[in-house]
């Protein structure tokens, strides 16, 4: 599961006897949409349509935002072809920010904002109807508030999605990826995944070399694995769990609905099956999934 490969002999070896997973980035290519740039693509479709579709299941959120997803699609191809430029407030910084969205800030911007999925409907409504102001805000802030400094380890990522993807992916697959999650998207916004924009360029300047091949090696195992994933989570879809639990023959793969990347950090259920995978990890407790509530959806004015 991304960079850690999991063997029966290497478990042993260094007395592993289970493993916790919050989030999967499988490394493996027998699939061109479930490694490299073309995994983000898969995966911020299954975290915004399970945003989408639990807008749609609220009957408040669905009458004052219906055809949500249409109207994202059509919000990225606008503002691809005529971006909008405002400026905004940031916590912590003396002056006004400019902030320009396009088509793909607006697909970062919600790849993103699923943490926040509350207010993603009202978001994009103020934002269809002339009032950027919201998601610029979060977009901006999200990079140059004092709380985002750090956020990212950007040396940890550059050398996974360097070292291990980009050298074993072509421009083409990771657009096709793209291409057949969003087939709606314009080209300029295909180019660039979401969480990765310019990657190719960032991998020339951080220039590390290839990881072995043997990195996209599928993972096997028979330790005890516990696999979440988080139904809102566009950065490392939910699908990913049951696809790399696949040859992992005694795993438990959990999906917490309406969570977003980070699944342990962000939900108690989560947590409350961790820690019961810690005490029993032959037959962790999942029933809290059950209780789950989706976030009460802002209606707006």
């Amino acid at each position: 599961m991304r960079s850690a490969q999991i063997t029966s002999a290497a478990a042993a070896a260094a007395g592993l006897v289970f493993l916790t997973a919050a989030g999967t980035a499988p490394g493996s290519v027998p699939s061109a949409s479930r490694a490299g740039s073309a995994l983000t693509w898969s995966s911020a479709r299954q975290g915004f349509d399970g945003l989408f579709k639990a807008c749609a299941a609220q009957p408040a959120c669905e009458r004052r935002h219906p055809h949500l997803p249409a109207t994202f699609d059509r919000l990225v191809r606008e503002l691809e072809a005529r971006p909008v430029t405002t400026t905004v407030t940031v916590p912590g910084r003396p002056a006004p920010v400019k902030v320009v969205l396009d088509g793909g800030a607006l697909v970062n911007w919600l790849t993103s904002a699923t943490h926040v999925a509350a207010g993603v409907p009202r978001s994009l409504d103020e934002l269809a109807h002339g009032r950027p102001q919201r998601i610029a805000e979060q977009w901006a802030g999200g990079r140059l508030s004092p709380q985002a400094v750090g956020r990212v380890s950007h040396g940890l990522a550059y050398g996974v999605c360097c070292g291990e993807w980009v050298p074993y992916e072509s421009r083409a697959e990771a657009i096709r990826g793209g291409r057949a999650a969003f087939p709606s998207f314009p080209a300029s916004v295909l180019a660039q995944a979401p969480q990765l924009p310019f990657l190719r360029p960032d991998c020339a300047a951080w220039n590390v070399p290839a990881a072995p091949r043997s990195v996209r090696d599928v993972t096997r195992g028979d330790i005890l694995v516990l696999a979440l994933s988080g139904g809102f989570d566009s950065q490392t879809g939910a699908g990913n769990g049951p696809y790399v639990a696949r040859t992992l023959s005694r795993a438990t793969v959990v999906t917490v609905p309406y969570t977003a990347h980070v699944t342990f950090a962000a939900s108690p259920c989560a947590q409350a099956i961790t820690r019961s995978f810690f005490d029993t990890p032959a037959a962790p407790d999942t029933g809290c999934v059950k209780h789950v509530e989706p976030p009460r959806f802002e209606a707006g004015p």
